[in-house]
Formats: C-alpha cells, structure tokens, sequence
C-alpha cells in the first residue's frame, strides 16, 4: 500500500522537506543568537571601550565574547538537548533517536559560531575614542522634537525604544516573528498528521475483509 511504501522509503521529495525544515530551524536559531549578541555587544560598548584603552587589543576582545558564548552554549545545549530529546519522546516515541540529538547539538554549536561572529566583529572594532562619546542608539538624534511635553504611555515608550535603534528593534522582531510562524507550523503539522487515519485510506470496506 501507498503507507507502508512511504513508511518504508524516504522518497526524494521526504529528504528536501526534511532539509528544507532543518534549514528554517538552523536559521530561526542562527537568527535568535545573533539578535540576542548584537543587543549584548550594543550594551557593552563602553566596557569594551574601558578595556581598550588598559591596553586590551581587538583579538583580545574576540576571545572574550567568543569565550562568552561559548559559555552560555555550555549551559544552554545541554538543557535544550534534554528537554528537546524528552518532549520529542512524549509526543512521538517511535520517532526519537538519541544520535539525532546529538546531530542537532552539534549543528547548534555550529550555528552559534555561525551567529557570533558578525557581533564578535563589531566588538574588536571598538575603539577607546568610540568608547567615550558612542550610546546605545545607532541614529543619533540630529533633530530637536517641537513637542515639549509628551504623554508617557507603553506605546510611546515601545515607539521611543524602536526609533532609538531600529536594527536592533528589526532583529528583535525577525526574530520572535519567525521562531513564532516556526512554531505554529510545526504545531499546524502536527495536528493535522494523523497515521491512523492514513493507513485507513487504504481500507476502505472496514480494517479486515475476508473472502
């Protein structure tokens, strides 16, 4: 039957929807990291600055935020890859195989040092000079507003925050904009696959005819 053949054998169209998937996956984390770096390295743009002028040199500031991530990649993988590998077993436990995960945390690793590296980048470009005048915006406010007085509300504050660095405010919306349409098409997927109802299609006078 047409299930069992395709339960057999992974067709060619199965192997690109899988690497396809795996892609969007790769980028939706590629993409979290890097939103998530560039932020950081925004913010601390004054401690490397003070690190520049004690002498640091910018391979020196490489290997500080390249130790950083590494770091957090210590603690984070591993928590991901269990709870991953125990939700994966609860919602599909034929489906699981332990040398999955550890494919999955090695393509992770690789797409966190795939991620830092533009961060880590601007990091050693810093300079002491930089350091002493550059803030956390990226459009210096060239102009004076003629509104004196502004009403203070969350959709002002949201609006101020955006126009203050809007490259950080693009990541940071390409980002939970895409890790939410991942997620609600896996979800889709899920709930729409029902094996049972497959293998039925094939059965169409009942589960067992006899003659």
């Amino acid at each position: 039957s047409t299930y069992f053949g395709l339960a057999e054998e992974k067709s060619t169209l199965e192997l690109l929807v899988i690497i396809g998937a795996s892609s969007l996956i790769v980028l939706a984390c590629s993409l979290v990291i890097y939103s998530l770096f560039y932020i950081s390295v925004i913010g601390k743009t004054h401690e490397y600055g003070r690190l520049r002028v004690l002498g640091a040199t910018s391979v020196q500031i490489k290997r500080i935020v390249r130790k950083e991530s590494f770091l957090l990649s210590c603690a984070a993988i591993p928590i991901g890859v269990v709870l991953g590998s125990v939700l994966g077993y609860c919602f599909v436990p034929d489906g699981w195989h332990w040398m999955t995960t550890l494919e999955c945390a090695v393509v992770t690793e690789i797409a966190l040092k795939i991620a830092v590296h533009t961060p880590v980048k601007k990091a050693s470009m810093v300079s002491p000079i930089e350091a002493l005048r550059i803030n956390t915006t990226d459009t210096p406010a060239t102009e004076k507003t003629r509104i004196e007085h502004r009403k203070i509300t969350p959709s002002s504050l949201a609006r101020m925050s955006f126009a203050r660095n809007k490259k950080k405010a693009i990541l940071t919306v390409l980002s939970l904009g895409f890790a939410g349409v991942l997620l609600m098409c896996a979800a889709t997927y899920l709930n729409s696959t029902d094996v049972e109802s497959m293998a039925k299609q094939q059965f169409a006078n009942g589960d067992i005819v006899l003659s």
